[in-house]
């Protein structure tokens, strides 16, 4: 979203900070507002789509978070056809560089393959339950986001560059440790954990090179390939106690790195700790009922849930959005009511903590348009009162 916005901000705005980009376009295409929205609208559903594979996520999201005006003719077509345009050029790059130059078979980065699309009408309370878990949890989340704003923001670019320098060194030492100290070898039983280790699966300190570090795989390894197993790792492939783990710590990264001046992103950490807490869910409902006999979970569909419920509470703005996401970038839709469920109980819990993008723009002291007035506003004002010299 960062880097498409960019791109799309140097031919809107390209000569007021000195880039030639713009001197090379007629100097009417970007006259009016209206015209410079539509374009930064097109680089942030491209740029969205790019990395998720959701053409229509990207253009939901520009229209729920990131847009102050939206055409339903110009934007819609412009954004719809730049995301397009840019799943279609990465799943090119993907073809080629895999020596398979026509095939168009992986247009995002959240590839999971074939998972069981199964759950039951009774499993949907539970559902509800971990989305306002995870409500709550983004709630905190944000709140100690913004308070480490306030307390830890470095104002030199030297501190900046330090701060970042000093976050990385001690969340990749503390994801040592907690690896070290908490990991279990485990053994590749099936074709399916053998195939998710040759990419990215860790052995760490385990002696036999048929085992892997459960809890070092998933926070030392690529993080593309650790969401992909998250999310489409069979049953058993976890255990509570890694779960637990890696939850907790990646939690800390999160926080620790959100406020660097480093265009990281929050998407990818905030899928990872709403799938893992999924994943945990399932478990504990599997060992809560055992006393029933055998309970058929399907660990896919929590992990969904959790990771749709995860980004609805941090990003408040994208309610819609995050759920054409999730479906486009796992190829998933059986989920619809269930993902629809945790977005509306995720919003409800996690109300106290407000959006992650609006509480840091208002930390850090930077104005930008709200989507309604404030309360306090009164409402008898008018345009000639606010106009006037003395407001």
């Amino acid at each position: 979203v960062h880097m498409g916005t960019a791109v799309a901000a140097l031919f809107t705005r390209g000569r007021a900070s000195g880039v030639v980009l713009r001197r090379r376009f007629d100097v009417d295409l970007f006259a009016s507002d209206e015209e410079r929205n539509d374009f930064l609208c097109a680089g942030v559903a491209a740029g969205l789509a790019a990395a998720f594979g959701s053409p229509v996520g990207g253009v939901l999201f520009a229209l729920e978070e990131a847009s102050t005006h939206w055409s339903k003719e110009s934007t819609t077509h412009r954004a719809l056809f730049a995301a397009t345009l840019a799943t279609f050029i990465l799943a090119l790059c993907r073809a080629k560089s895999s020596s398979q130059y026509t095939s168009m078979t992986s247009p995002g980065l959240l590839v999971i393959g074939d998972v069981s699309s199964t759950y039951y009408l009774i499993e949907l309370p539970f559902f509800a339950l971990l989305a306002a878990c995870c409500g709550v949890v983004s709630g905190v989340l944000t709140r100690t986001i913004v308070l480490l704003s306030r307390i830890t923001a470095p104002r030199t670019n030297r501190r900046r560059v330090a701060q970042a320098l000093m976050t990385s060194s001690l969340c990749t030492s503390i994801f040592c440790v907690v690896a070290f100290v908490s990991g279990t070898c485990k053994p590749m039983e099936s074709p399916d954990v053998q195939a998710w280790h040759e990419e990215v699966g860790m052995r760490l300190w385990c002696k036999s090179p048929d085992e892997y570090n459960d809890v070092g795989s998933i926070l030392l390894s690529n993080h593309n390939g650790v969401l992909t197993w998250i999310l489409g790792a069979p049953d058993g492939a976890f255990s509570l106690k890694a779960l637990v783990y890696c939850f907790v710590t990646t939690l800390f990264g999160l926080c620790a790195a959100a406020n660097l001046y480093v265009p990281a992103g929050l998407f990818m950490p905030t899928i990872l700790w709403g799938a893992i807490s999924g994943r945990a869910a399932s478990l504990v409902i599997k060992h809560s009922f055992a006393s029933l006999g055998e309970i058929s979970l399907n660990p896919h569909a929590y992990a969904i849930v959790g990771a749709t419920a995860a980004l609805a509470g941090t990003f408040r703005g994208a309610s819609i959005s995050v759920v054409i996401i999730m479906f486009e970038g796992t190829g998933t839709h059986a989920f619809l009511l269930p993902c629809l469920v945790a977005v509306a109980m995720s919003n409800v819990f996690s109300s106290f903590g407000g959006s992650v993008y609006a509480e840091q723009l208002r930390a850090a002291g930077i104005p930008f348009l709200h989507q309604e007035p404030p309360k306090s506003l009164d409402p008898s004002l008018t345009v000639g009162d606010i106009c006037s010299r003395e407001v």
